[in-house]
C-alpha cells in the first residue's frame, strides 16, 4: 500500500523560470512466502516514509525548444526487515522538449547518499524518450522507457532471501526496457468529450519479456481507465498470461 502527496511552491511561468516542487510519500509492504525448492517460509515487512524537494529551472531556447534541469533532495526513514533508520537522497536529471517536432527527452539519476544502515545501497538511472504528433495526445505516438539500478529491484526479492535482515545486501541491479506505440482519437463516451489511446508494448528486462496489448480513455483529464491484456516470457518457464483493469481519478 502506498500513498503520496505533491505541490508547487514556485511555478516556473510565474517565477522567470525558477521552479519549486516539495513531495512526500509513504509505503507499507508485508510479503509472505511458503517454503519451497529450498528456500525457507519468510515473513517480511517494510514501511518507508520520504519527504522530497525538487528545484527546476525552465531555459527557453532559441528554436522554441525547452530545456530543464531538475535537482531533487530529500529524508527518508526505513522499518522493517530490510534496512532500518533514517537516510538521505540525492537525484537529479534533465529534460528537453521541442514542441514543433512532438519530442521530449528525460535522463534522470538518483542514490540514496548515506543511511543508518550502511550496508543499504540503492541507485537508479532512467532515460525516456516521447515522441508525439499532437501535444493533446491525438495521433501516433511512441514512448520509450529505459531504466537500470537497484531501486526498482528491491520489493521482488523480499521473498527470495533466506534471511530478512540481509535483504539490502541480496538487491542487484536490473535493468529494464519499456516501449510502447499507441494512437489517439477523440471520441464521445458517455456523452462526454473523450480520448481513445490503443496501443501495444513490450518490456524486457533480464530474461524475461513482457508482450501486452489494451486501451485507454481520458475523460476530460480528470478521469481515465484502461484495460490491458499481457503475455509474459521467461526462459525455462511456461508463458504466463494476465489482465489488467486499472482506473484514476484526478481533482483539481
Amino acid at each position: 500500500a502506498g500513498l503520496g502527496v505533491r505541490g508547487t511552491l514556485l511555478a516556473p511561468a510565474a517565477n522567470e523560470g525558477f521552479g519549486m516542487v516539495v513531495a512526500s510519500d509513504g509505503l507499507v509492504l508485508r510479503a509472505n512466502a511458503e517454503s519451497a525448492g529450498g528456500l525457507p517460509e519468510v515473513e517480511a515487512d517494510a514501511i518507508r516514509g520520504r519527504l522530497l524537494a525538487e528545484g527546476s529551472y525552465e531555459a527557453q531556447l532559441g528554436d522554441g525548444s525547452v530545456l530543464t534541469p531538475v535537482v531533487e533532495a530529500g529524508v527518508r526513514y526505513d522499518v522493517g526487515h530490510a534496512e532500518e533508520g533514517l537516510g538521505a537522497e540525492l537525484g537529479g536529471g534533465v529534460r528537453y522538449h521541442h514542441p514543433e517536432w512532438g519530442l521530449t527527452t528525460t535522463a534522470r539519476g538518483g542514490f540514496v547518499l548515506v543511511h543508518q544502515e550502511q550496508r543499504f545501497q540503492e541507485w537508479s538511472l532512467r532515460g525516456a524518450v516521447r515522441l508525439s504528433s499532437d501535444p493533446a495526445g491525438r495521433g501516433l505516438a511512441l514512448d520509450i522507457d529505459s531504466s537500470w539500478g537497484t531501486a526498482a529491484n528491491g520489493v521482488p526479492r523480499l521473498g527470495e532471501a533466506s534471511e530478512p535482515a540481509l535483504l539490502s545486501e541480496a538487491v542487484a541491479a536490473a535493468g529494464r526496457l519499456d516501449a510502447e506505440l499507441g494512437y489517439g482519437a477523440g471520441a464521445s463516451v458517455f456523452g462526454r468529450d473523450a480520448l481513445l489511446v490503443p496501443y501495444v508494448g513490450v518490456t524486457v528486462a533480464d530474461d524475461a519479456q513482457t508482450y501486452r496489448v489494451g486501451g485507454r480513455a481520458n475523460l476530460r483529464s480528470s478521469f481515465s481507465v484502461s484495460f490491458q491484456v499481457e503475455r509474459r516470457e521467461s526462459s525455462g518457464v511456461a508463458p504466463a498470461h494476465g489482465v489488467t483493469l486499472r482506473g484514476s481519478v484526478r481533482y483539481p
